[in-house]
């Protein structure tokens, strides 16, 4: 969501900037098993969106948070980050 990332950035004049994606009613049509990785560290979209977006999920769901991840971190740096979570899951 957009407007809740500018909202954590700028506050009220976030009201002023369109919303693009609207993930968390797009979510509600969601049919599929669902995991969602997002790093702590990430500073370009706080993880509190991807908590969100896992909430807003009604299907069989996983979150993966790893303390250690930023936005752009490379996903086979550590098996941890997706592909134990994914076999677990999956």
């Amino acid at each position: 969501n957009i407007r809740k990332l500018f909202q954590d950035r700028i506050g009220p004049l976030s009201y002023f900037v369109e919303e693009w994606f609207e993930n968390e009613k797009a979510m509600a049509f969601v049919r599929s098993p669902t995991m969602i990785v997002h790093g702590k560290q990430d500073i370009i979209i706080p993880y509190q969106h991807g908590e969100q977006l896992f909430k807003a999920c009604r299907m069989r769901k996983l979150f993966v948070n790893p303390t250690v991840m930023e936005h752009n971190t490379n996903l086979t740096t550590d098996v941890a980050f997706l592909i134990v979570p994914m076999f677990r899951f999956f």
